[in-house]
């Protein structure tokens, strides 16, 4: 009878560290390397990705970003807020219908200062849909849904 108690407890201790885990994992990326290396400054100062340096990295909000420089570096540390993307760095497409996709950094928008990331599929990117749709009320749904992720996230676990 022992065995199956200690397998029991075993399994709870598993089940719950993973469901912890989801739970913090809050950004794209977070415990990894976002934007897969593209540095977050250079979408707003250079208007498309590049590829940053390791050697210019900073993790911020769990996520380590690779930068083209020191001043980009300490320019995202200073401001994350406009430079980090929007959204947790997800699809934004995608999380207008409330869905957690991985984007692809190379598809893009900066709206309202906000950068903005959308996935690639076979059928194109979705920056493409949501250009031709109703680009407000996408961002406000988009906003809302992440909105009320970080919401349940930050409850506190029963």
């Amino acid at each position: 009878m022992r065995v199956p108690y200690l397998t029991l407890v075993l399994a709870v201790t598993v089940l719950l560290s993973a469901c912890a885990s989801a739970r913090d994992a809050q950004v794209q990326g977070a415990g990894g390397l976002a934007l897969t290396g593209y540095d977050p400054v250079a979408y707003h100062d250079w208007g498309r990705p590049k590829l940053g340096d390791a050697q210019f990295s900073a993790t911020i909000r769990a996520a380590r970003y690779h930068f083209l420089s020191a001043s980009n570096r300490s320019a995202c540390l200073a401001e994350p807020e406009r430079y980090l993307p929007a959204l947790g760095g997800w699809c934004a497409w995608s999380l207008a219908s409330d869905n957690l996709v991985t984007p692809d950094p190379t598809s893009f928008l900066i709206v309202d200062g906000r950068l903005l990331l959308f996935s690639t599929g076979i059928d194109g990117t979705t920056r493409r849909r949501w250009q031709a749709g109703d680009s407000a009320l996408l961002l406000r749904r988009a906003t809302a849904a992440w909105n009320a992720r970080q919401q349940q996230r930050n409850k506190p676990a029963p």
